[in-house]
């Protein structure tokens, strides 16, 4: 028995330290790459070690894939010397198209070159960085920044540069961001807020946003804040017709 749970106790290490290694390689690609790894739709950025092995498990079992750490550990380590373009990346899928091709490639690097020959090259995708506003702060603008701020990577596709609200009182700032830490549905937020009540800011995982004050699109100045042709995501619910929301196009820097 004592043998039975030294070998178990053993396997179990060696698989978390396996995980361990996905998750790193994972987080270096998100940062230096703007990649994301996801093993069928769950992401392994800021992951435990024990949910990265349990999302194995639970492709083996329950959805019939063939994936192993092992595999997915060999496919990140030769991802990450790779000069891959901004992407989204299935090492599941990968992992399990390996198991059923290898044996017509040479080795991984060059089933993964093959598979992704479209994504290799940083110039290949020719991404620039989009601007987002969000013009409107309730539930659903406070979701879509949870949203933008936790999959900012390198900032290489959507930032989140400004909010547009009305100011509601003496501690406006202080409100909304407690209101952005935890919602009373969605739970807290994965990650940092603090305020910046001096200048309007709002730093979020490191994302500077900047909180604008206006009643109307007209009223904004997006140069000011070094904003230039953003997408504006209106989540107010006032303005909901073709003309109403054209109104923000009269916003200077933005038409």
């Amino acid at each position: 028995m004592s043998t039975n749970f030294s070998t178990r106790l053993e396997s179990w290490i060696k698989n978390e330290k396996k995980a361990l290694e996905i998750i790193t390689n994972a987080t270096k690609l998100y940062h230096d790459n703007a990649v994301e790894l996801i093993l069928f739709r769950r992401k392994l950025v800021d992951k435990s070690v024990t949910e990265v092995i349990n999302d194995h498990e639970y492709a083996r079992k329950f959805a019939q894939f063939n994936v192993s750490l092992d595999d997915s550990l060999e496919i990140s380590r030769v991802l990450s010397t790779l000069d891959l373009a901004p992407s989204k990346i299935d090492i599941g899928k990968l992992g399990h198209e390996w198991q059923q091709e290898k044996s017509q490639y040479k080795n991984l690097e060059d089933f993964l070159k093959d598979k992704l020959n479209s994504f290799i090259g940083k110039d290949k995708l020719n991404m620039k960085p989009k601007d987002v506003v969000l013009y409107g702060f309730g539930r659903i603008g406070r979701l879509a920044a949870r949203i933008l701020t936790e999959q900012v990577g390198v900032g290489a596709q959507l930032r989140l540069k400004a909010i547009v609200v009305r100011k509601s009182g003496a501690d406006d700032l202080v409100k909304r961001a407690s209101l952005l830490r935890k919602d009373s549905v969605h739970g807290k937020i994965n990650g940092t807020v603090s305020v910046d009540e001096e200048n309007n800011l709002l730093i979020v995982n490191g994302n500077v946003i900047h909180v604008i004050y206006a009643s109307h699109p007209k009223e904004i100045d997006y140069t000011k804040y070094d904003i230039n042709d953003a997408l504006i995501i209106d989540n107010t619910g006032m303005w909901r017709t073709r003309e109403d929301l054209m109104n923000h196009l009269q916003a200077k820097g933005n038409a």
